[in-house]
């Protein structure tokens, strides 16, 4: 495993600030946060399942910490911290034969995210590449918190986060399974056998802390396609049928009342997952045998509000985050009317920051940095990165990795000016704003 941790020490002399910078913000609370974690996670236990069945990764994370000097028990506890302050409130698509009209494999993937992460925006896209595992694209940060989007079998990814009851249990998180597959999995049939073998960690809560769960599809260059759902002791796989499949915030084919994930009778704030994944799903089934490129990109910015899919339940309208294409529609309303709580909850669902579609079949993917509904999508190629095996494994897509850039950060005035900028705006600001609101109004549940 000397490659691995040679990897994960580059990685930390290579992006040695940004990982501090970010780990630091991730432990912002101190001691406190992290005792508070160890309420739901247990490094020393995690850090030895990982070193038995998925050692790359914790050779990895022992380079890390070795090269910033950082206790690698520690590092494992900020990292699951950090994980679970993020709250990914998505809708995501698959489409492949016969419902596209081009032979094309497509999957869509919007994140929704509150405004105050908007800084998750500059996160890279990057490639992974270790000798004896498969090459792939990821989102995120290297070696952290990556998630793989297509890898070089055409092994294609998109999730959505999900609140649920039956949490706990010593397993891989679910962003460490993505990267388990992408390395090691070159189709759905594999994936769906590496998930039946590796044991799943899952949280058990309905707040921000979601995004330690999370639903997702996986597609490959046949056009086959996966939906995976899962808690602590249940696991459904739910195959494409007639090429579509679509996910949102809340288990559609595990048994609700098993795994406590909520509906809009239990958690108010969920109702508009509902109303995104119906309306996902009527878009497909309308347009089956016409999606193209040009089709999705439509969808993905689709602005309907469709109230059927929540006729059987009790709901307070006006529905947030209840369109594919998402916007803080009703905040300002909320907040005139002194519905502070409602305020508060539709801030917590977000908006979506961005937007991928994965064409496995060709290995594309496009992004789109905001609204789709108003920003264009941006084409990244990554056939010659991943096929033809020409890249830099440690070249990033962004503005933030560019040689003028780079040569910018080094200076150390920079370094102190978002340091400053950080500490005042993110930490105390963000952080602390947040984690007092959560104490005082809690995401209502319906007992």
């Amino acid at each position: 495993m000397k490659s691995d941790y040679n990897f994960g020490y580059e990685i930390a002399d290579k992006l040695d600030f940004w990982i501090k910078f970010s780990l630091s913000k991730s432990s912002s609370n101190g001691k406190k946060t992290l005792n508070n974690t160890r309420k739901y996670f247990d490094p020393y236990k995690h850090l030895s399942l990982l070193k038995e069945i998925y050692p790359q990764r914790y050779y990895r994370l022992k380079g890390i910490s070795d090269k910033i000097n950082l206790n690698l028990y520690k590092l494992q506890e900020i990292i699951f911290n950090l994980r679970r302050k993020l709250n990914f409130l998505c809708t995501d698509s698959f489409c492949a034969p016969p419902a596209t009209t081009d032979n094309e494999v497509y999957m869509s993937w919007n994140l929704d995210i509150l405004l105050s992460a908007i800084w998750i925006r500059r996160l890279p896209l990057f490639i992974h590449s270790q000798p004896g595992s498969f090459r792939y694209v990821a989102f995120g940060a290297p070696c952290l918190l990556g998630l793989g989007l297509i890898n070089q079998e055409g092994l294609s990814y998109v999730a959505t986060a999900v609140g649920m009851k039956d949490g706990g249990g010593e397993g891989l998180l679910d962003f460490e399974i993505n990267n388990l597959c992408m390395e090691t999995c070159g189709d759905v049939n594999s994936v769906i056998e590496k998930y039946k073998v590796t044991p799943k960690y899952s949280f058990a809560g309905y707040g921000a802390s979601i995004m330690m769960n999370l639903n997702s599809i996986w597609g490959d260059v046949k056009g086959n396609g996966v939906a995976i759902e899962h808690s602590k002791s249940y696991i459904h796989f739910q195959y494409q049928e007639d090429g579509l499949l679509a996910i949102a915030n809340h288990h559609q084919f595990l048994d609700r009342k098993l795994t406590g994930s909520p509906d809009p009778n239990i958690q108010p704030a969920i109702t508009g997952s509902y109303c995104r994944l119906g309306r996902m799903k009527t878009l497909l089934k309308f347009h089956k045998g016409k999606i193209d490129l040009q089709l999705m990109k439509r969808i993905v910015a689709d602005h309907e509000i469709e109230l059927e899919h929540i006729r059987n339940y009790n709901y307070e309208k006006p529905v947030d985050d209840a369109t594919i294409c998402c916007h803080y529609w009703n905040i300002l309303n909320h907040i005139k009317k002194r519905k502070f709580i409602l305020a508060y909850e539709a801030f917590l669902m977000g908006k979506t920051l961005m937007a991928f579609i994965l064409q496995p079949r060709k290995f594309i993917v496009h992004r789109c940095i905001g609204n789709p509904c108003s920003n264009p999508f941006k084409k990244f190629d990554f056939k010659k990165a991943l096929v033809d095996n020409s890249f830099d494994e440690l070249k990033f897509f962004m503005r933030v990795s560019s040689s003028a850039h780079r040569r910018l950060f080094k200076m150390k005035i920079y370094k102190a000016i978002l340091e400053f900028i950080n500490e005042v705006f993110f930490r105390r600001l963000i952080i602390f704003t947040f984690n007092f609101l959560n104490k005082i109004i809690p995401v209502r549940i319906k007992e």
